[in-house]
């Protein structure tokens, strides 16, 4: 019932200021129908970009893609390379499987240490009040 009353107020404000409800319009682009992208769609964004193409240009060639998924898939490739080379880098650098393992429980943090000091006597308010610093 509220939805419906709100719906009606907004195509009563959109009346009265001549614009259009947004759902009601058609994307002032093309875009493809499928989210995924084909590989010929990667091959040649990555081809161009290396040639050093703009975006605009890449999605006027794709003419699937807009500008904007051909910039995000690009960041997102380029953030995947780099996490693929630190990702390399690092087991390259510590070498894992030389490195021996520790066994154990390991140390307690420092809190849960104080905790389990025997016949440790704590008065919350005065730690609270500064005057043991």
């Amino acid at each position: 019932m509220i939805e419906h009353l709100a719906r009606a107020a907004m195509e009563l404000h959109h009346q009265r200021t001549g614009r259009k409800i947004q759902s009601d319009q058609s994307p002032a682009t093309p875009c493809s129908k499928s989210i995924a992208w084909t590989q010929e769609e990667k091959t040649l964004c990555q081809k161009l970009c290396q040639e050093g193409v703009s975006e605009n240009i890449i999605a006027r060639k794709l003419q699937s893609r807009t500008e904007a998924q051909v910039r995000a898939f690009l960041r997102n490739a380029k953030e995947r390379q780099e996490g693929q080379k630190a990702v390399e880098q690092d087991f390259v650098d510590n070498n894992l499987e030389d490195t021996p393992r520790k066994k154990g429980r390991g140390r307690k943090p420092a809190t849960q240490a104080m905790n389990t000091v025997p016949n440790a006597k704590v008065n919350s308010k005065f730690l609270l009040s500064g005057k043991a610093l």
